[in-house]
């Protein structure tokens, strides 16, 4: 629970600035699948995009069960999926994106 439902604002770019907390879960393909529910899209731009390729590498760490912070190399090969089947996940990730620097959705 505390998922919350934001009422505007469907840019994906609105994504680069902002600390978000992801829920995730590493399948056997080591694809990472994420839960993005602190943002600024509205879920149901969440749920469309599911298990789509998002065209931007964000820099990843996550705090494991130790409390220590452990980094997610940055990797031009490395996509999030949106998906909706992982909060179930106790594991949070700290997602912190780059500055708009460029627009490589396009990618």
């Amino acid at each position: 629970s505390g998922l919350r439902r934001a009422g505007s604002g469907n840019n994906i770019n609105s994504l680069r600035t902002s600390r978000v907390k992801v829920y995730f879960s590493l399948p056997d393909s080591g694809a990472l699948k994420v839960c993005i529910v602190n943002t600024a899209l509205p879920f149901e731009c969440l749920e469309n995009r599911a298990r789509e390729k998002v065209g931007f590498t964000p820099r990843l760490s996550y705090v494991d069960s130790e409390g220590k912070v452990v980094n997610v190399q940055d990797d031009d090969s490395m996509f999030l999926f949106f998906t909706t089947d992982c909060l179930n996940s106790k594991r949070v990730l700290r997602c912190t994106l780059p500055p708009p620097a460029d627009d490589s959705r396009s990618h």
